[in-house]
């Protein structure tokens, strides 16, 4: 039997846009699409290529999926609705967010904000990884909106939508070294784009880190030529690492530090959990709802709350924690779980 056609529009190849194409490709012919432009004025041809391509594949498609709400989003939802065919938005972060204080969310951008709602509006269904990024009150720190998500910044939205959390493989993430006392561990991306290392709490780090010198904290994806104005010796800079090769430094590490002023429902958080690092969090997105009671919540964007919280997280017991936390996420939030959920909401909006 032939199977039935997707087209996919994505805006990167990041491991949970592989993983979610793998299982698309389970019951459906993927077509992926990459929205990538190179430059600010390559983006008129990136989008005259979406078109043409829209057009080549519409009448074969049965069905059109984007992973992130953006300016790719606009002719997928609009051939959408002009050609009666289904197009579902998967949202998981930036695209249902607004920090303008460091520049950071696709909402802050005024031009952005308009394919976003028009978008939005537009498609048939949404799917975002958690509820949060729908509507959330905001109170890590004062100097953004009280309100995050999309139908805050989307009142008028009202697209039916339906949660499904990430997934993960707990054969593959696994400890397979010997942990290392008091080292904590982090993952940056982007680092040079200005507003990173706030957005990702880099800097408050490097705040804490000489209140605990007998601790270790690596930061891994920065180059060791990178300047972080890092006053401790205790913070290792650590340049890019595979994706497959993290999972090595996840296992030496007793902790995990996520501590972003924004995140849907961050990968590297939920892998390094199954690595048996216990989290420490921000109070934002749905990490509190991973953490759960198996970690620590820094409930404000505030260093000396991190001090008590990194006090409490190296005086707990830090192997039955470390387990607690692995256990979390591979009884919580399996690929299984996510492919079946993802492949049912497929499948009925093409009833």
């Amino acid at each position: 039997m032939e199977k039935r056609k997707a087209l996919y529009f994505y805006t990167g190849l990041s491991s949970f846009v592989r993983k979610d194409i793998l299982i698309i490709s389970d019951q459906f012919d993927v077509k992926p699409f990459a929205f990538l432009p190179k430059t600010k004025i390559r983006i008129i041809f990136i989008f005259l290529s979406e078109f043409f391509f829209i057009l080549r594949n519409i009448i074969q498609a049965d069905i059109l999926i984007c992973q992130f709400g953006g300016y790719h989003t606009l002719f997928p939802t609009l051939f959408g609705r002009i050609f009666r065919k289904p197009c579902l938005i998967i949202t998981g972060g930036a695209d249902c967010a607004a920090l303008p204080s460091i520049h950071y969310g696709n909402f802050s951008n005024k031009a952005l904000s308009l394919f976003l709602k028009s978008s939005y509006r537009l498609a048939t269904h949404i799917s975002p990884v958690h509820e949060t990024l729908m509507f959330s009150k905001y109170t890590y720190q004062d100097n953004d909106f009280p309100n995050q998500g999309l139908l805050y910044f989307c009142p008028k939205v009202k697209t039916p939508y339906t949660v499904i959390y990430n997934g993960y493989d707990s054969s593959v993430w696994k400890k397979n070294k010997q942990k290392v006392k008091n080292r904590f561990i982090t993952v940056v991306a982007n680092i040079k784009l200005t507003y990173t290392c706030e957005l990702k709490g880099i800097d408050l780090i490097t705040q804490v880190a000489p209140r605990f010198p007998d601790c270790e904290f690596y930061v891994i994806g920065i180059p060791e030529e990178y300047d972080l104005q890092e006053t401790s010796k205790n913070i290792k800079k650590i340049a890019f690492v595979n994706h497959d090769e993290i999972a090595s430094y996840f296992s030496e590490a007793e902790f995990y530090l996520q501590l972003s002023m924004s995140e849907g429902f961050p990968n590297a958080l939920c892998e390094a959990m199954l690595c048996e690092c216990i989290p420490v969090v921000s109070n934002v997105g749905a990490m509190p709802f991973i953490v759960d009671d198996c970690g620590f919540i820094l409930e404000r964007r505030d260093v000396d709350l991190l001090e008590q919280r990194i006090t409490s997280a190296i005086t707990c017991d830090k192997e039955a924690m470390g387990k607690k936390a692995r256990n979390r996420i591979s009884s919580s939030f399996t690929e299984d779980m996510r492919k079946e959920k993802l492949l049912n909401l497929i499948n009925k909006l093409l009833q």
